[in-house]
């Protein structure tokens, strides 16, 4: 039986076998005679057999009929493109921009673009349907993973072989060269633009899909590839197998677990706990804070400003009104005007309490301190302080005692306070029966002397007591 080709392949050029060959023609040998073609362009078994390990005999390039239909009509339709481009040029393109506003101006400035910059992006895109690279000539030995990205770079490549779009592209420059419709001009450029830039994008697939055959990729490649090609053709993406049946099959996935894990096994881990107590430290924290604010000379501010908040605490009850003290309009009008000047005379003292430097070691001190108090009130809430991690270390990571700026300085300070608030908040509350015990149930005739029990009056059986607002 003669030879099947390779499914997909496209059928042999006839006139190829009767072309000169160096000896003899492609059909025959040195000596005139016929030779059977091969499936595949496999070797014989005994050129099998003394082949060097790594040497591979190059496959037959995979064009499938489908791709080379595709190059075909592309080269088609973007000739008619760059006719119409040029018939652009020659309307629109000859009115100075002076004289052109909105749409028109738009329509002119993309004119201009595409007489800079198409020719060079279609030149990227090659003329010929691009060769896909063939697992069976990988090589080295794939992981399960490449060869599925192999052939998923494939399938998504000849997915994307159809053919409606460049008719839309033609169909939709012929109406627009017998209307000179420029806003469906528009629609099919962005069409036209991202068919362009999905076929520069598969030329650099197709190279890395012969680059994992010939020398393989990293594991940090692979997943850029796998993010390129869900954001190119998400339709190919398969669902992911579940994690036992990698460990099984996958041995990439296998030594990165491994990896993974001897990487926990080995971590130092820092078993620096607090070992001050909460109230502890949080006594040393208030006696910090009041030293810092003695030495930043901000006592009195301090005071002045907790006076101005309670003052505009009242005028806020006052302001409320709810029917027992009646307001006129003058006193609101009073008060509203009280509320402002202590408004801004907040706003003062807390800009210059905001710009005042915070004085040193106390500051450093007051930060450690507060650190110490959150680690502390992490670990005794176990579990849930995972919830606060993230906070944690955001801290960690903007800490702004060392910047010369004082409000970034308070800021950090604040911010120290408030997740020690929380962290008190998120402790559970304390069980208001721990601790306390009861006396054990007494029996209903607890206290009476056994002797006695015989001659209290017995019920009859049988006969029961008459209810309370019975019949009258």
């Amino acid at each position: 039986m003669p030879a099947q080709q390779d499914q997909g392949d496209p059928p042999e050029d006839p006139q190829a076998t009767s072309a000169p060959a160096a000896a003899g023609t492609h059909g025959q040998d040195a000596q005139g005679q016929d030779r059977k073609p091969q499936q595949g362009g496999a070797r014989n078994p005994a050129e099998r057999a003394n082949a060097a390990p790594g040497d591979k005999t190059p496959s037959k390039p995979l064009k499938p009929l489908k791709a080379i239909a595709f190059a075909a009509r592309f080269a088609e339709v973007f000739e008619h493109e760059l006719k119409v481009q040029k018939y652009e040029q020659q309307s629109l393109g000859l009115i100075s921009l002076e004289n052109l506003a909105g749409k028109r101006l738009e329509y002119r400035l993309r004119v201009d673009r595409d007489a800079e910059e198409f020719l060079s992006r279609l030149e990227a895109v090659p003329t010929d349907p691009l060769n896909l690279p063939r697992l069976s000539s990988a090589r080295i030995k794939l992981s399960p993973r490449a060869s599925s990205l192999v052939a998923r770079i494939n399938r998504a490549y000849m997915n994307d072989r159809d053919l409606r779009q460049l008719d839309f592209i033609f169909k939709t420059n012929e109406k627009f060269l017998a209307t000179e419709s420029w806003g469906n001009r528009q629609t099919v450029v962005q069409t036209r633009d991202n068919l362009l830039a999905r076929e520069i994008a598969y030329v650099d697939l197709v190279a890395t899909g012969h680059m994992i055959l010939n020398q393989g990729l990293s594991r940090a490649e692979l997943d850029d590839l796998e993010a390129h090609l869900d954001k190119i053709s998400p339709g190919t993406k398969t669902a992911k197998s579940s994690i036992v049946q990698r460990l099984l099959t996958d041995a990439e996935f296998q030594a990165q677990v491994l990896d993974d894990l001897g990487a926990v096994l080995t971590a130092r881990y820092d078993p620096q706990i607090p070992l001050e107590t909460d109230e502890e430290l949080l006594s040393s924290l208030q006696a910090l804070q009041n030293r810092l604010l003695q030495n930043a000379g901000l006592g009195e501010t301090k005071q002045q400003l907790e006076l101005i908040d309670a003052e505009l605490e009242k005028l806020d009850i006052k302001l409320e009104d709810m029917g027992v003290d009646v307001l006129s309009i003058d006193e609101r009008r009073k008060i509203v005007r009280r509320k402002g000047e202590l408004s801004r005379e907040r706003n003062v003292k807390q800009f210059q309490w905001s710009h005042t430097t915070p004085p040193q070691p106390v500051a450093s001190q007051l930060g450690t301190v507060q650190d110490t108090l959150i680690r502390r009130r992490l670990h005794d809430l176990g579990a849930r302080g995972a919830l606060f991690a993230y906070r944690y270390d955001m801290l960690k990571l903007t800490d702004q005692l060392t910047t010369e700026s004082a409000p970034l300085q308070w800021a950090f300070l604040d911010a120290q306070a408030d997740l020690i608030t929380s962290l008190d908040e998120a402790r559970p509350a304390p069980n208001p029966l721990h601790g306390m015990t009861f006396a054990p149930q007494q029996p209903a005739n607890a206290g009476i002397p056994p002797g006695l029990l015989g001659n209290l009056p017995q019920p009859k059986p049988g006969k029961k007591a008459p209810k309370k607002g019975g019949d009258r």
